[in-house]
């Protein structure tokens, strides 16, 4: 007899790793983001928001089926709703129900919500992939049962998948178009382009913060900042690649010019597929496609592998069409607890689709400023959020700006000890390029004219790293008692100095 036996504590969870990949082998959709390492190592870095609701189903002991489900609270402060997802929303690119009889382990799982209907306001089940059976298996329970529920395509995944002959794969090379062949022959003559693949798990940790830092500066500024602001996506990156390292799953290709970095990707291999998850590019190269030059590199090494699809993950963004010949599509599945609640959910997605809605949700300065409004939201709430907003509605009658004066010696013989990791040297006129790729700006810009006359103005920088990684840059100014952008002096001290400006990846 089957039994469901709700897991909600972190322990019992990490504890089902060997049971639960077992299990995965069987199942129709056996994809990296349904791993226990992966779950777990989004479990670790995120959990701590959710409550975990993990439902393991056994046949005597025996482990049948899983469904990895965790509570998460959804909605503004007040109206919050509890809301039944799969671990991993919304970064996983696939969820599931895991195992073998799907119909059966449907039909269990939606009995024990029912069960527990004070425990949950909504179910929503999304990225549950085109190939499994699991929608199929819900459509037929939720009919069967009576219960109010939405079935929806949420998503476009693509892909590619080498049919040619087999004898012609160790010399594939996929189709390029001609923009990407001249930006491909221009960076080649000018001195030549390689990829690099970084397997080694220690490696790969040594290279990843100079990954974030790229992404960080690729979208600052835009109306999608990096994800990599907030310690909780680093963690879950390191978190990865200490995981799924170990067993070779985790694959970091790097594209140089002269030796330079001037794209990355962070990718996954995985039951004979290359996942293609996370891409940044060097901006100052945007205008050579270094992504795609990346992606077209990625796709020719991984069919000469012998690689049976390449995974271009969820999103039909229009650079992907490019390189796949494959698409399917992501479905959401959402169980209600009455029939007025679905036809609320109706009306507002039908209130979203009308024209002045998307106009609005298309507009730039409206994505910027929503954006920007839930991002301080989620991370200081509600009261930090009012506070902001009037600081902002008074900026122009009430303008608040602070320096720090700090007692520091310059070039002094016994500097301050610092942990062995980290080093401190100062810059000079010379070394505006470094300023430059790690501020993200162009050479010949009005940032890099600005930080010129810093240098002029006496000004002095200082580059401190990480393991031998960019990590901060801080301009100093010592005997400058008078700030421009302040409009007032500051009275300095002999061993005094202005510590004026801070830029941390």
């Amino acid at each position: 007899m089957n039994t469901v036996i709700k897991i909600d504590n972190s322990e019992a969870f990490e504890a089902l790793a060997a049971e639960w990949n077992a299990l995965l082998s069987r199942n129709d959709t056996n994809n990296v983001f349904l791993t226990h390492e992966w779950v777990r190592s989004w479990w670790r870095a995120f959990g701590s928001e959710h409550d975990l609701y993990l439902l393991t189903i056994r046949d005597g002991g025996t482990l049948v089926g899983l469904a990895p489900l965790m509570r998460s609270r959804a909605g503004l402060a007040g109206r919050k709703r509890r809301v039944i997802q799969f671990i991993g929303t919304p970064n996983a690119d696939y969820a599931d129900i895991i195992g073998p009889e799907k119909e059966q382990l449907v039909e269990l799982v939606c009995a024990y919500l029912a069960a527990h209907r004070d425990e949950w306001d909504r179910v929503e089940l999304s990225q549950i992939g085109q190939a499994s059976a699991t929608t199929e298996a819900f459509r037929k329970v939720l009919e069967r049962n009576r219960s109010p529920y939405e079935v929806k395509e949420i998503e476009t995944c693509m892909g590619y998948v080498y049919d040619g002959p087999e004898d012609k794969r160790a010399t594939f090379q996929l189709p390029r178009k001609t923009s990407l062949k001249r930006s491909i022959k221009h960076l080649n003559d000018a001195g030549g382009l390689t990829l690099e693949q970084v397997d080694d798990r220690e490696a790969i940790l040594g290279l990843l913060p100079e990954f974030f830092h790229a992404h960080i500066v690729r979208w600052e500024d835009t109306v999608t900042p990096s994800k990599f602001n907030k310690p909780a996506f680093r963690a879950f990156y390191e978190n990865l690649v200490t995981n799924l390292g170990p067993a070779g799953h985790i694959s970091f290709k790097i594209l140089r010019f002269k030796e330079c970095p001037i794209a990355w990707f962070f990718t996954y291999r995985y039951n004979n597929t290359a996942y293609l998850y996370t891409l940044v590019h060097n901006r100052f190269y945007s205008k050579h496609s270094p992504g795609n030059i990346l992606i077209t590199m990625i796709v020719d090494d991984c069919v000469r592998q012998g690689y049976a699809m390449i995974d271009h993950t969820r999103g039909a963004k229009a650079h992907k069409g490019i390189f796949a010949n494959r698409e399917t599509v992501n479905y959401r599945v959402t169980i209600f607890k009455s029939s007025s609640a679905r036809l609320r959910r109706r009306f507002y997605e039908w209130a979203k689709g009308t024209l002045p809605a998307r106009t609005l949700a298309e507009n730039r300065w409206v994505m910027y400023y929503k954006t920007k409004v839930y991002t301080y939201y989620a991370d200081r709430g509600p009261a930090a959020l009012c506070r902001a907003v009037v600081r902002k509605l008074l900026h122009p009658v009430w303008e608040h700006k602070t320096a720090i004066v700090l007692e520091h010696k310059r070039d002094s013989s016994a500097p301050a000890a610092l942990p062995p990791e980290v080093t401190i040297e100062q810059l000079y006129q010379k070394d505006v390029g470094t300023i430059a790729a790690f501020l993200g700006f162009e050479p010949g810009s009005r940032k890099h004219i600005t930080v010129e006359t810093r240098f002029a103005d006496g000004g002095d920088c200082f580059l401190i790293r990480h393991n031998g990684h960019p990590a901060s840059i801080t301009w100093t100014l010592f005997k400058k008692d008078y700030l421009p952008g302040f409009d007032r002096t500051f009275p300095l001290k002999e061993n005094e100095a202005i510590f004026a400006d801070d830029y941390t990846s």
